[in-house]
């Protein structure tokens, strides 16, 4: 387990280097292609530049989560329009790229942002801290139930599932909102998608139980933590990271959790994001998850009765 996580964290998050990070150049002149291409040839693979032929179009643009900034050229002084909410550690590199830009044109920069952090996310990775505690906790529950429940029916610690989770949910929740002061005006929201993550956590610990057993810890620890936590998106952008990373990015539930409570928080104009299709797809899969725990356990107790019949019949064989 120290390896894989060695492997994982090193991998995803060492050296973060850019890779077609979306950007845009705003330009109403005829050149305004020719400029953003200028700057596409200068970054190469770096970025994907964007034209808008206007402030309000690119500023939609950022606020729909389309692109990371916007560089408003002038002959004067150069703007760019910024997001910091989108992900500070990526709000840091369009800054320097586009002062790199600003420096080779000669021409001074300020900046501007569009969807500002709120005042208690100064970090931007409060979304981030608040799914390695749910994480954690709802994976750790899960095999409390599955191991302590070992004398119970499936059926009862499914029963127990629902409402512990519930209640870890709402305690974690309660402490981030109250005590740390986090997600102010999304309560019930951010409250919700904290249940289901949860729930989701404790379907797949508590349905693959069964199967991996001794193996529980390994297993779990590199769903929900080693490969959740460098693919969620919360630490780096996948397009500052390997391949790998960002391919996971797509589909893995901590990056649901995570472009989810971002969207909810920050991004509202964005409409229904890929974060809510990813937690609804490992809705889907949690359940299916629960259905194969609850098949192999019983398949493997008609097991254990036939043995014992057939040892009892074995027994009396012998008696005879």
């Amino acid at each position: 387990m120290g390896l894989f996580m060695t492997v994982t964290y090193l991998a995803g998050f060492h050296q973060p280097e850019p890779h077609h990070v979306p950007v845009a150049v705003v330009d109403q002149t005829p050149e305004a292609t020719q400029a953003a291409d200028q700057i596409q040839t200068a970054l190469g693979d770096q970025v994907d530049v964007k034209v808008y032929p206007s402030e309000t179009l690119a500023e939609d643009a950022i606020e729909r989560m389309e692109v990371a900034g916007a560089y408003v050229p002038g002959e004067s002084e150069g703007e760019l329009l910024t997001a910091p909410a989108y992900s500070e550690t990526l709000n840091g590199v369009v800054v320097r790229i586009f002062s790199a830009v600003s420096e080779k044109a000669n021409v001074p920069m300020t900046t501007r942002e569009v969807v500002s952090l709120d005042e208690y996310d100064s970090a931007g990775q409060n979304s981030f801290f608040f799914l390695v505690v749910l994480s954690v906790s709802a994976y750790s529950l899960g095999i409390a139930i599955a191991v302590a429940g070992n004398s119970y029916s499936y059926r009862r610690r499914l029963a127990l599932m629902v409402p512990l989770g519930l209640l870890l949910a709402t305690v974690d929740f309660l402490f981030a909102r109250f005590v740390m002061q986090m997600f102010q005006g999304h309560e019930w929201a951010i409250w919700l998608v904290a249940a289901i993550y949860v729930q989701i956590v404790l379907s797949v610990t508590i349905g693959l139980h069964p199967l991996v057993r001794r193996w529980s810890t390994l297993t779990f620890s590199a769903i929900f933590v080693a490969l959740n936590f460098t693919s969620s998106g919360g630490v780096f952008e996948p397009v500052l990271q390997p391949a790998f990373f960002g391919w996971l990015h797509n589909f893995w539930v901590g990056s649901g959790f995570i472009q989810t409570i971002r969207q909810i928080q920050y991004f509202p104009d964005a409409g229904s994001g890929p974060g809510f299709g990813i937690l609804a797809g490992w809705m889907i899969l949690a359940v299916v998850v629960l259905l194969l725990g609850a098949a192999w356990e019983k398949t493997h107790a008609l097991k254990r009765q036939l043995l014992s019949y057939r040892a009892a019949m074995l027994e009396e064989d012998v008696a005879v």
